[in-house]
């Protein structure tokens, strides 16, 4: 087997928790072998980089680049076009990362060529669903097709979670949260930066542009042996009804835009917008409060957006996922 170079470069998009990028970064000293380069896509105001000396120190290259033009994909975009590394490793800035990941992530890379992308357990967010009728509730996202067995797009075009029943390397058919791809991944494919046409945060995105790797490149790895803590910042980026209305808008897109017609899918895409419908509206039954109310508001927002759109009343937005010839430092 030829000598694979499995050196990263470590990309972190941040808004404005210089707190929590100081956490991750302290953990990020901590690991065996370092990245060659940590780059800091900033859509906030951070006058510095925390640690950054101590890593400039120990030899790691650390850059800091504030965007004009907010948006999750437009960070991801722009750290893979400055990247130098073989290996892009996205972090987010509310996660910390335990001993070894680095070093789990890069050796997967170096003994299997054929695969393109991979992502680590997640401390936190992986695991066992914490609402209150646990398997009754799963059983019903089962029923609506929002739940499957595996990690794997299902026929309504959701993606099923199924991260807690892998315990070491496993295929997947996509990816979300912290992921790791070859930096030749991106010379083809971008992230979608029509998924942004609702804000700059671009739900979805990570399951888009996963899927389309896994299907024009090559093979996608789950592997539990790389671990981190995703924190779970208390400040939510998007209030709760605008969220679940971007969910439902974004996932109408990527059933557009990522899959081929099929007898049965338009069908099976319905039923699971029903399904996300009578979930929400249980939810209000089981947890009464002001955000079930607001989850419920904006996922009847949603529907009817999804409907708007497909009906041709609203426009559906313009895949933007194939790589543009521009120069690195432009937005």
């Amino acid at each position: 087997m030829p000598d694979i170079d499995s050196s990263v470069s470590l990309v972190i998009c941040t808004k404005d928790r210089p707190e929590d990028l100081a956490r991750l970064l302290a953990s990020v000293l901590k690991q065996v072998p370092l990245p060659s380069e940590v780059i800091v896509v900033d859509d906030g105001s951070l006058s510095g980089i925390p640690h950054a000396a101590d890593l400039q120190d120990l030899g790691v290259a650390v850059s800091h680049h504030q965007k004009a033009r907010p948006g999750i994909c437009r960070s991801r975009n722009q750290g893979a076009r400055l990247a130098r590394c073989p290996l892009v490793m996205y972090l987010d800035d509310d996660t910390v990362l335990a001993p070894g990941y680095i070093r789990e992530m890069s050796d997967l890379f170096r003994l299997r060529p054929e695969v393109m992308g991979a992502r680590g357990l997640s401390d936190t967010t992986d695991g066992a669903d914490t609402r209150r009728g646990q398997k009754a509730w799963q059983a019903l996202e089962r029923f609506f097709l929002l739940r499957g067995r595996g990690h794997r797009v299902l026929p309504s075009g959701f993606g099923s979670p199924g991260w807690e029943e892998f315990t070491r390397a496993t295929e997947v058919q996509f990816l979300t949260g912290c992921t790791t791809y070859r930096k030749s991944v991106f010379e083809t494919i971008q992230y979608d930066e029509a998924l942004e046409e609702l804000g700059p945060y671009a739900f979805g995105e990570d399951l888009a542009f996963s899927y389309r790797v896994g299907k024009e490149q090559g093979t996608l790895i789950y592997l539990p042996e790389a671990r981190l803590a995703h924190l779970r910042n208390t400040r939510p980026r998007l209030a709760p009804a605008h969220l679940s209305r971007l969910r439902l808008h974004n996932q109408y897109y990527i059933y557009r835009s990522c899959f081929r017609p099929e007898p049965g899918r338009p069908l099976a895409f319905a039923w699971a917008l029903l399904g996300k419908t009578v979930l929400a509206g249980l939810g209000v039954l089981l947890e009464p409060g002001t955000r079930s109310w607001r989850v419920f508001s904006g996922t009847l927002g949603g529907v009817a957006l999804v409907s708007r759109m497909a009906m041709g009343i609203s426009p559906v937005p313009r895949p933007a996922y194939h790589v543009a010839a521009k120069p690195a430092h432009s937005e």
